[in-house]
């Protein structure tokens, strides 16, 4: 508020107000600032009394959208290897949000997100720090991996996929982004000695058809097309090594 002394610390006791000195003010219903009190002394006290509308405080404060998670204390702290403001979550089992809006509509956009439920992790691991809108962010840090959904995903789940004679091949496709595509795969002493051939459908498809830039075993009868790598060595041979598949 206009006029109020700065580096004063206020105390609210039974039946009044303790300051180092300076303004107090009361709240009406509507959150307005009313009753500014000042003594003028300077020593310490002031006179009136400092009312709070509860209704308003949780209204605006502890519940603005009806869905209570448990309060939350934002506080200054310098301990234990801390220093700067420490927002902190009485549940364990809650996320804790940092978020900045531009909208008087409540955009969600750039938020900042203490995520510790597994279930709602993008790495997979808790804690995790999520930025982006809630629920569905652009990048998640944990202390397992660096991930955005949906173009760069250090520890995207593996597949398996059984050989038609014998061994596998563990692949995944880490990078999935419009400028640049990476699928990889191991030859795991892999063997297929049918005419049929073994294909994977990439997860997410290339634009145009990619290079096979990797071929560390020289297995027979590996192609690509946008969509799929197709196997079919058609060798009693067992092969292990990298393909890796790379375009847009």
């Amino acid at each position: 508020m206009s006029g109020f002394p700065r580096n004063r610390i206020a105390s609210i006791g039974g039946s009044g107000v303790e300051t180092l000195g300076g303004e107090i003010a009361t709240l009406d219903s509507t959150g307005a600032v009313r009753n500014v009190v000042d003594d003028g002394s300077g020593d310490g006290t002031v006179s009136g009394t400092l009312t709070v509308d509860t209704a308003v405080i949780n209204t605006n404060w502890r519940n603005p959208t009806g869905q209570t998670f448990g309060e939350i204390t934002l506080s200054l702290a310098n301990i234990q290897g801390q220093n700067g403001m420490l927002l902190s979550q009485s549940t364990s089992a809650i996320p804790v949000d940092w978020q900045s809006t531009t909208s008087t509509s409540g955009d969600q956009a750039t938020t900042t997100r203490h995520e510790v439920r597994s279930s709602n992790t993008i790495t997979g691991s808790v804690p995790e720090i999520q930025l982006g809108p809630p629920g569905t962010p652009w990048l998640a840090i944990s202390n397992t991996a660096i991930a955005t959904p949906k173009s760069i995903d250090s520890s995207v789940p593996q597949t398996t996929l059984t050989g038609s004679t014998a061994g596998s091949i563990v692949w995944s496709m880490p990078f999935q982004g419009a400028s640049y595509k990476r699928f990889i795969a191991y030859f795991d002493a892999y063997e297929d000695d049918t005419t049929t051939a073994q294909t994977i459908s990439y997860p997410t498809a290339f634009t145009e058809v990619p290079v096979i830039s990797t071929n560390s075993a020289s297995v027979p009868g590996v192609t690509t097309t946008a969509t799929e790598l197709s196997i079919d060595p058609n060798t009693t041979t067992a092969y292990t090594g990298w393909v890796i598949v790379e375009g847009y």
